[in-house]
């Protein structure tokens, strides 16, 4: 009698893969994961390999994982019998059937855009009245109870829930025919029972995704992405006309964010670490920003992605989620561990806004003493200290005449104005033209003095 679990224990299924695809690590945790072009629908970067727990899957072609035996039955075309004789047998695999040549799309085939977006306008507004009839309950409860998603914020995203599972033909959602070439029978669009999280950037319906339910995602697929879909920056609306942006991995940590930042950042995603989003594309949505923090997760895919995004701006900072417990690694872990994000994202902030403010009131001081009325009259018109609670303060403008702008920027070297504009949020309202003004003039002067060398995308 055959010892499948024995001939499955010996496999290495890495080195079995690998003789048809090249693959390439993509994640280190529970022994490692590998990925590569599918050698069965020649999906880009779809295959998936876990060697230590032996097995894989196409996130394109294949519905669930398979072990080594699987591989060999639809590699070779075999029976189950027939693979185990060929992994337990002494003699060696035969050579894979040759892979026909990818035919060439038509143009009749390509995607039709206008009847996706409108098929995908139409499930989002399903889900979202889904969501908040009686039915979406156990939804809401979950956003709020395993998200910590307030309503606000759930509708400002335009959140909803699949109540049911189905598959609607690919001409409904503007996508070519496609055969599934183990059953020969049409592909379809899936469209599973889950929380929905659509994209939209200048109001166009750019992606869906919809996150299953985990007793329903034991086959490891937890987020779907919608077929026909366009990776884009998510909340990227948002995003363009925000002072300091926040960029995480995924879209659940992005809102989560960006509900406890409210009123001082915005929060978004360019997808999670495995993701190829053309990041020059959606640079001009982040040329405003005046701060920049990147904050993926606290795991080896996570930290090498995050340090890619940082490094595509010289304003970006990349900060660390507190780990509170064993295994955590995002925005969403710390929550659930009892962390308040508010108060996080606070410290965050606070801590590169003091420092400036601190350097900048120094310096002010020693010239106040200096240049007597004048000097007093420019601390007078600039933030205050932060007092001993820590907390910033206003003060009122000095009675003595102040200096015009034009006269307090005219002896200002570049780091001064800089050290302006880092404390320009907390100026008195009045004073909001020294920080337009000075904003104005570094530009001027980097325009004249810099030279032109190579620097980060944006």
């Amino acid at each position: 009698m055959v010892d499948v679990e024995k001939i499955l224990k010996n496999i290495d299924l890495l080195a079995l893969v690998g003789r048809d695809v090249k693959l390439a690590k993509v994640a280190s945790t529970a022994g490692g994961e590998w990925a590569g072009e599918c050698p069965f629908c020649g999906g880009r970067d779809r295959l998936r390999v876990q060697p230590e727990r032996g097995r894989w899957w196409c996130r394109q072609c294949s519905d669930r994982w398979r072990d080594a035996i699987g591989y060999v039955e639809k590699r070779h075309g075999v029976d189950f019998k027939a693979a185990v004789e060929l992994l337990g047998g002494d003699h060696e695999l035969p050579p894979p059937p040759a892979r026909p040549a990818t035919p060439a799309i038509e143009p009749a085939d390509q995607l039709d855009v206008e009847r996706w977006r409108a098929a995908g306008e139409q499930l989002v507004a399903e889900a979202e009245a889904a969501l908040w009839a009686p039915k979406g309950e156990p939804a809401r409860r979950y956003l709020r109870e395993r998200r910590g998603l307030d309503d606000e914020g759930v509708r400002a995203f335009r959140m909803g829930y699949v109540a049911a599972e189905r598959f609607d033909e690919l001409a409904t959602w503007g996508l070519p025919p496609d055969v599934n070439a183990d059953t020969g029978k049409p592909r379809k669009v899936w469209l599973p029972r889950g929380v929905l999280i659509p994209c939209h950037v200048d109001g166009v319906l750019r992606y869906i995704k919809i996150r299953r339910p985990d007793q329903a995602a034991g086959d490891g697929k937890k987020i779907v992405f919608v077929k026909g879909g366009h990776p884009a920056l998510f909340n990227a609306d948002a995003l363009a006309g925000a002072d300091v942006v926040l960029l995480v991995e995924g879209e659940f940590d992005a809102i989560l964010a960006h509900q406890a930042g409210r009123g001082r950042l915005a929060a978004g995603t360019l997808g999670n670490a495995q993701a190829r989003l053309d990041a020059a594309r959606w640079a001009p949505y982040l040329l405003h920003a005046r701060r920049l923090l990147v904050c993926y997760d606290a795991d080896a895919a996570g930290r090498e992605h995050g340090a890619k995004v940082a490094g595509l701006s010289a304003r970006a900072e990349r900060v660390r989620v507190p780990v509170l417990r064993p295994g955590d690694k995002d925005i969403t872990d710390y929550w659930r561990a009892g962390g308040d994000v508010s108060t996080w994202l606070e410290g965050v902030l606070g801590a590169a806004e003091l420092e400036p403010m601190y350097a900048e009131a120094a310096k002010v001081r020693k010239l106040a003493t200096q240049n007597n009325d004048a000097g007093r009259a420019v601390v007078a018109n600039l933030p205050h200290l932060v007092d001993d609670t820590g907390r910033a303060r206003e003060q009122a403008a000095a009675a003595v005449k102040s200096p015009t702008v034009d006269e307090v920027l005219a002896g200002k070297t570049a780091d001064e104005l800089l050290r302006i504009l880092d404390v320009g949020d907390l100026l008195h309202h009045q004073e909001r033209e020294l920080y337009v003004k000075a904003r104005i003039e570094l530009a001027r002067r980097e325009t004249i003095e810099q030279p032109k060398t190579s620097r980060p995308l944006f």
